[in-house]
């Protein structure tokens, strides 16, 4: 349904798509809010609102605005509301942690990923990453994660240029990941929170590969930022 509360134009829905392409985490009915307001003028009834009844599970969508205000919200709803800790960031220059290539579809992603990108799988501090339309997404990165969804780059935070993201979705704790998004929408960002340990198989999707691992499907780590290389610039 709609409604207008304070300044505010919302919308709840239960899985609500947007401009939010079919993930992993999105497995469950979910409290789904759009807010398009700055965070500072929130009514804190509203955030009880939309938390309540579906703590673990809830998403709210914040539109065209900094990183700033995800940043507030994320500390007031997890932190303040929920008394949920958010996992230390990954540092930037962290040591390699090593391959994560152990299978056959995992190699073949790695030769594809550094055949077409000249992508390494160890990091380093000065490679650059920008969308189609040449915006600076991040530079520098700890690895390309190689998992059985397919390859991801992974990030720092301060790897991030987080100016380029002015979309952003904040998920209950009960998901895998926060996301943002560029200003048109067509790269996401994954904002990891919690590992996929036990899902030993990926979702669908064009590169997934089910090997029935214990361990879950990919070693994402909690802290981590994520971004799909495939279709992106990188020099």
């Amino acid at each position: 349904f709609f409604r207008f509360v304070a300044n505010f134009f919302v919308v709840f829905g239960m899985s609500t798509e947007w401009w939010r392409p079919g993930n992993p985490d999105d497995k469950v009915p979910v409290r789904t809010a759009a807010l398009v307001f700055p965070t500072e003028k929130w009514d804190p009834s509203l955030i009880e609102a939309i938390v309540a009844g579906n703590p673990a599970f809830f998403e709210i969508v914040l539109e065209d605005q900094p990183k700033s205000s995800f940043d507030a919200l994320l500390s007031q709803i997890w932190g303040s509301k929920l008394k949920v800790a958010l996992p230390p960031a990954l540092p930037k220059g962290a040591p390699f942690p090593g391959s994560t290539v152990d299978s056959g579809n995992r190699e073949s992603d790695r030769v594809r990923i550094e055949q077409i990108f000249g992508l390494r799988e160890k990091g380093n501090d000065t490679t650059k990453f920008f969308d189609p339309q040449g915006t600076l997404l991040a530079e520098g990165y700890t690895r390309v994660l190689y998992g059985d969804h397919g390859p991801y780059v992974e990030l720092s935070p301060d790897n991030v240029e987080w100016s380029s993201f002015r979309h952003h979705v904040l998920k209950g704790p009960g998901r895998h990941y926060h996301a943002h998004y560029t200003a048109d929408q067509t790269v996401m960002l994954y904002n990891q929170f919690s590992t996929v340990a036990s899902e030993p198989d990926p979702p669908p999707g064009p590169h997934s590969c089910c090997n029935r691992r214990a361990e879950g499907y990919a070693p994402y780590l909690p802290g981590a930022m994520y971004l799909n290389p495939e279709g992106l610039v990188i020099r």
